[in-house]
Order: structure tokens, then C-alpha cells, then sequence
């Protein structure tokens, strides 16, 4: 909604301009909307939470009494602390359950999903 907001605002300014504003000034205007816009939005105001879906086996930790547990044992297999987990599919004749785990990139310090393995020159 904001963006649609700023959209309109830039193209009713652009159009109720008239002869007395230099293209500069026009450009100028346009740019200072769009990078405050930028700012709020990604520097500012919003934590960008990430998503991975993974296979768990131990259902016996995704009981809601054992939230405690199964946090701690996913931070410790994924290396990432966990802002929240959802429980989709469980398949009780294997003994697994799909999780969505979500956490905050910017909490993870160097250990996260998106990094490569170093090479170690082994090739």
C-alpha cells in the first residue's frame, strides 16, 4: 500500500509541475521519494526473517509441550536461533515431520544458511 501511495504522489507531482520547475528540481524530488522510501523500508523499519523447510525426524519434540527442546536441538543441528517454527506434514509411519523454520539473518552472525563451505583445497 505504500508504494502505491508513492507511485501516485510521484506521478501527480510529475504532472501538476509546470513551466516554473527546472527538470533538475523535478529529478531532484523524484530521487529524495524514492530513497527515503528505500531507507524506511529496508534499513530502518523492517527485520527480514528468512525460511527453510526442512525434514525433522524426532516428532517427539514437536509437541507443543517440548517447544523449549525442539528449539534448542534446531539451533544446534542448523546453527541458526529460530524465531518461530511451524509444523506441517507428519508422516507417523517414518517418523518425521516437515518444519518451517524461520529466523532473522541478521541475528545469525557468520552461521547461516546462505554461506558456501570453504574449500579446502583437497580436490
Amino acid at each position: 500500500m505504500t508504494y502505491l501511495l508513492a507511485v501516485i504522489a510521484v506521478a501527480v507531482m510529475n504532472a501538476l509541475f509546470g513551466k516554473k520547475v527546472s527538470l533538475v528540481e523535478l529529478l531532484f524530488t523524484n530521487s529524495l521519494i524514492l530513497i527515503t522510501t528505500y531507507v524506511l523500508e529496508h534499513l530502518w523499519l523492517t527485520r527480514h526473517e528468512a525460511m527453510r523447510q526442512i525434514t525433522y525426524e524426532r516428532i517427539d519434540l514437536i509437541k507443543p509441550e517440548n517447544r523449549e527442546k525442539l528449539m534448542d536441538d534446531l539451533r544446534e543441528r542448523l546453527g541458526v536461533r529460530p524465531s518461530r517454527i511451524e509444523v506441517g506434514r507428519i508422516d507417523l509411519l517414518r517418523d518425521t515431520a516437515q518444519l518451517r523454520v524461520f529466523y532473522y539473518d541478521d541475528e545469525q552472525g557468520l552461521g547461516t544458511f546462505n554461506e558456501l563451505p570453504r574449500d579446502d583445497g583437497d580436490d
